[in-house]
């Protein structure tokens, strides 16, 4: 028998040659020899087979969504299920709901203009039923290039005269933020402009509440709503030419710093809203503030109304701003600092009690909304070292003796309405060529119907 020889140093053993086709057969006899082991292997074998087929039907059966249909599901708003509800982990098989944005309040605030262009206009009964989108369809569309609504508000380091460590400016901020959250549409229109009246002096706060809000932006769209800027008012400061008449040293440089704030924005919007750094926002003020805008503009038309009032002292005011009028007053400022305080100033103005503001104002309407849009933070004043008197709250009538009475809604005059005048005004002389314009009070209502006001006290950080 022949052997195999190892190149090792140890023994070589014998080893048998086998015929190899005894050996194959002999495997699998011991391979199959037990009918258990047959069956397990079969079953293997099928269940392969079973989950291939399985796979390879399914995966051709799926057929890819077209076009068409995708843009449509974009349409929907998908509401997920909550995974930690008990409910819903036994039901989770179930198809998600859909619904039509038509059915989600305020969706369609999120929508371009495009999709809205068929939807009938529905006039709001009080200022949560506004709904922006339906202003800007027909007569006016939105130019995002161009701001609609510049919000502009001046600040100071507030050292008060007592001494007292407060922050009004955050809150008020936060008012603003949270109105444009709960109406995105909004951050197609606004601009708001925080302007540090002192570049000066150190202003921690400012800085910060600058890095918090300048690059937010909003869910509708990718537009920078909030601007931090600052002002040289120390450089060049405006003064009376004659002596002041018992104007303190603090109320003209005031006015001096309000001549600079309204001359840096004139022309940089279509409106101006004026506001101060320590009033929050009523809830629902900016919706408001758009919808009396457009009702303004349909009573007295565009060219017949110069200034609107919603709030006291020299805020809550909105002027046009794409003409001269934000220029002329703040010349006007200028001619009469030191005679009287800045907001008295502006009435005077605005209710043409001199020659040069008639011959400026003409037959133009100051207008003046029912109710207070605007909350006073607290009662400490930058300016005087007494508390101030108490200020209207959010929604409360905005009448004499809060506002002089020449600015101020006439409940008497206008019983059934939330804007004033809501009469011509009587026997009036014609200015600068102006013909006087017919106050269109019925069709006005009719279209923008007096709203309800919200609950007394509900402003934007707490709304009721």
């Amino acid at each position: 028998m022949p052997r195999l020889f190892s190149l090792s140093k140890s023994p070589t053993l014998p080893v048998t040659i086998t015929n190899s086709s005894g050996s194959n057969n002999r495997f699998l006899s011991d391979l199959f020899s037990s009918k258990k082991r047959l069956f397990i292997y079969c079953l293997v074998i099928c269940s392969i087979i079973f989950f291939y087929y399985q796979f390879f039907v399914l995966y051709h059966s799926v057929e890819p969504i077209p076009k068409e249909e995708e843009e449509e599901n974009n349409d929907l708003l998908i509401l997920q299920q909550d995974n930690n509800d008990e409910e819903s982990n036994n039901n989770h098989n179930e198809k998600p709901i859909k619904l039509d944005k038509e059915q989600v309040p305020g969706f369609l605030d999120y929508e371009p203009e495009s999709n809205k262009e068929n939807i009938e206009w529905k006039a709001p009964n009080n200022a949560k039923e506004i709904n922006l989108p339906l202003y800007f369809n027909n007569n006016e569309k939105v130019d995002e290039s161009k701001v609609w609504l510049m919000i502009a508000i001046p600040t100071i380091p507030r050292n008060t005269p007592q001494h007292l460590n407060i922050d009004y400016f955050t809150p008020t901020l936060k008012s603003y933020d949270l109105e444009i959250e709960r109406t995105p549409f909004l951050s197609k229109l606004l601009k708001i402009k925080l302007i540090n009246m002192r570049h000066d002096q150190k202003f921690e706060l400012f800085e910060k509440l600058k890095a918090e809000y300048k690059d937010k932006t909003y869910i509708n769209t990718k537009r920078k709503v909030w601007e931090f800027t600052e002002k040289d008012t120390s450089t060049v400061q405006y003064k009376p030419n004659g002596p002041p008449i018992t104007i303190s040293e603090k109320v003209i440089r005031q006015t001096s710093d309000v001549i600079h704030f309204l001359k840096m924005n004139h022309k940089k919007s279509k409106y101006l809203f004026i506001a101060e750094d320590d009033f929050l926002v009523c809830d629902s003020t900016l919706k408001t503030v758009v919808h009396l805008i457009h009702k303004a503009n349909k009573r007295y038309t565009k060219e017949g109304w110069f200034v609107m009032r919603f709030s006291s002292g020299l805020n809550g005011l909105i002027f046009h701003n794409d003409n001269d009028d934000v220029l002329t007053f703040a010349n006007y400022l200028e001619k009469r600092i030191g005679k009287r305080p800045p907001d008295h100033i502006f009435a005077e103005f605005a209710a043409r009690e001199t020659p040069e503001a008639k011959d400026y104002v003409g037959n133009r309407y100051l207008l003046a909304y029912r109710y207070n849009l605007l909350h006073h933070l607290g009662k400490v004043s930058t300016l005087r070292n007494e508390m101030h008197y108490d200020m209207p709250k959010c929604w409360e009538q905005l009448l004499y003796p809060v506002s002089f009475e020449v600015e101020a809604f006439s409940v008497k005059q206008c019983p059934n309405d939330d804007l004033w005048p809501c009469t011509d005004r009587p026997n009036e002389a014609n200015h600068q060529g102006r013909e006087l314009v017919k106050v269109d009070t019925v069709g006005s209502n009719e279209v923008f119907p007096p709203l309800k006001p919200l609950e007394l006290g509900s402003d934007a950080l707490k709304p009721k």
